[in-house]
């Protein structure tokens, strides 16, 4: 099995200014040279198949921790693989459609700007560059959602960016995606944090034979009660990409078909500590993280 194709391509560069977005039915207008480029304009569609699929570290060290920053090349290459693998291994049930969801860490300027417009920006980027990647122009495809405007708050007291709407499901439906074999698709992101807005995902989601994705909706940080008064919907999604920061030096990893993985970060890069097909429960990858670190140094 080849290992996930890396692109490569130049260094972000993030543009901040006082500006007015537009946003009709989760599409963001915005000028070219406003277009944040965390995430390459165009992405090849890659073909499944990796064994096993590599941490997503870039080669720039974070000054932050010392250690690697995230590739958001390499996270976008790997969730496109998964997709394909995943919907080729699954065809198309006749009672309900293929949901699976994408999780991975906030970019810098997400998480040192605070709010939720670089969120939402970041997200609704990631998905526009998702449909390149498997076969969909997005300007062929159907906004889905409420319709959103970022605004600038400017007045002598102070102000910032803000979301006119941070209580809506916002996303993009296509036809036919020649990556997921001429399957559907329905990508959807979460323009707020209110977990009772994933209520919204079932009314569009209508077709038995779509592929239906879920970026960043963080369900597996939602509590028993929260998920109970989805009557199951939400239990019926699984992981297609799952990549979080556990203990600092650590990673829970998931992508496609592989088991879950843990690895820890050491100064020769990830090295794997333990695979499991269950996702393992958090505060067990923390034991597992702070063993191996422990049995590195002794």
């Amino acid at each position: 099995m080849s290992p996930t194709p890396v692109i490569a391509f130049a260094s972000p560069v993030h543009l901040r200014t006082q500006r007015t977005l537009r946003c009709t039915c989760g599409r963001v207008s915005m000028s070219p040279q406003f277009r944040y480029s965390l995430f390459p304009r165009h992405i090849p569609t890659c073909s499944a198949g990796f064994s096993p699929a590599p941490i997503p570290l870039s080669d720039e060290p974070s000054a932050a921790r010392g250690v690697r920053r995230l590739s958001y090349a390499t996270i976008l290459s790997q969730c496109v693989s998964a997709l394909s693998e995943i919907a080729a291994a699954s065809p198309p049930p006749s009672n309900q459609s293929l949901r699976l969801t994408i999780d991975f860490p906030p970019e810098s300027s997400e998480t040192s700007a605070g709010t939720l417009v670089s969120r939402y920006e970041n997200n609704l980027n990631f998905s526009e560059k998702l449909l390149a990647g498997l076969g969909v122009p997005c300007d062929t495809c159907e906004p889905v959602g409420g319709t959103v405007e970022i605004c600038d708050n400017i007045n002598p007291q102070g102000g910032g960016e803000y979301l006119t709407d941070d209580e809506c499901m916002v996303g993009f439906r296509a036809q036919s995606s020649p990556a997921l074999d001429g399957r559907p698709l329905l990508i959807m992101i979460n323009a707020g944090v209110d977990a009772g807005t994933l209520r919204d995902v079932s009314k569009y989601d209508t077709d038995q034979s779509a592929v239906v994705v879920l970026v960043n909706c963080g369900l597996d940080r939602l509590s028993w009660f929260a998920k109970r008064s989805f009557a199951g919907y939400i239990d019926s999604y699984a992981s297609a990409y799952y990549l979080k920061n556990v203990a600092g030096n650590g990673w829970l990893f998931k992508c496609g078909n592989e088991p879950w993985s843990i690895y820890v970060e050491g100064a020769a890069g990830p090295r794997l500590v333990s695979q499991v097909e269950k996702k393992p429960k958090l505060f067990d990858v923390e034991r597992q993280i702070r063993v191996a670190m422990i049995r590195s140094v002794s």
